[in-house]
């Protein structure tokens, strides 16, 4: 249930139910706290840049998706300082986009896999 709730929430499907949207909004925020986390850490030295650039780009792909920017909006006012700013920074230069179809794409895969065989 909760994997069709995040697949719904990261699409932005308007047909969630209100109990849906607050569960997918507060399952963002604890990403959003562990993001928090490492960003943090990544400031006080203790985790190497290229930690934080694989983060980064993880939060570039999630923050495309039109669910994921609108959780973001909903619980930013629980952020503050430099991962606040961080944030906005990256939703401000990544362009919305659809998530892909993740079914779709592994079964696209097992097939090449399988064709190995």
């Amino acid at each position: 249930m909760f994997a069709i709730l995040t697949s719904a929430g990261r699409a932005g499907d308007l047909m969630m139910e209100p109990a849906q949207v607050d569960t997918f909004v507060r399952a963002w925020i604890a990403t959003l706290s562990h993001w928090e986390d490492g960003f943090l850490q990544h400031q006080a030295g203790t985790i190497d840049p290229a930690s934080m650039a694989s983060a980064a780009a993880n939060h570039r792909v999630f923050l495309s998706y039109p669910g994921c920017r609108t959780a973001w909006k909903t619980a930013r006012g629980q952020f503050t300082g430099a991962f606040r700013d961080y944030i906005e920074g990256v939703v401000r230069d990544t362009r919305p986009v659809q998530p892909p179809d993740v079914s779709t794409n592994w079964k696209a895969f097992v097939a090449d896999e399988q064709a190995e065989l």
